[in-house]
């Protein structure tokens, strides 16, 4: 299934099925369900995501380009990859040889992928290779997050 995020209505949906926000109900310790690969070339994006999901409990490991990511999926298991789509220049699709290798070896762990590029000819080449989210830059971050949770079943 993919998800996508538009005009909040997305959001308020998956607000709805997660229940309560991890701020309502306090910090939570790291867990193997919370673990994060977050895939992101610029280093001010992924400061800030890398943040906001470590205040909500989520163990959080980043890469900035496509062999860093794999390196890390090699040592270990995630439960959720986000990853931006253009990692080694404007226009490319680095995210989505990502997605399509976690889906080959690791297919348990979920995958978002962040663009300020996509088409929806991307898009539709996410749902093939089974994307679990597409979302466009900017996305709102606790709309992130309840996505996140939602997937990873947290």
């Amino acid at each position: 299934m993919l998800l996508r995020l538009a005009n909040g209505s997305e959001g308020d949906r998956l607000a709805q099925e997660s229940g309560p926000s991890p701020d309502s109900q306090g910090s939570r310790p790291p867990d193997a369900q919370r673990s994060l690969l977050l895939v992101e070339d610029r280093p001010t994006i992924s400061f800030a995501l890398s943040d906001y999901f470590r205040i909500r409990g989520w163990e959080v490991e980043c890469a900035a380009t496509l062999p860093e990511a794999e390196a890390a999926l090699e040592r270990r298991k995630f439960a959720l990859v986000i990853a931006d789509l253009s990692l080694s220049e404007p226009g490319s699709v680095d995210g989505l040889d990502l997605a399509r290798r976690i889906r080959e070896e690791w297919p348990e762990t979920r995958t978002i992928i962040l663009t300020a590029y996509g088409t929806a000819e991307t898009e539709r080449i996410a749902r093939r290779i089974g994307v679990d989210a597409f979302l466009h830059k900017p996305s709102p971050l606790a709309d992130l997050a309840r996505l996140a949770e939602t997937l990873a079943g947290t």
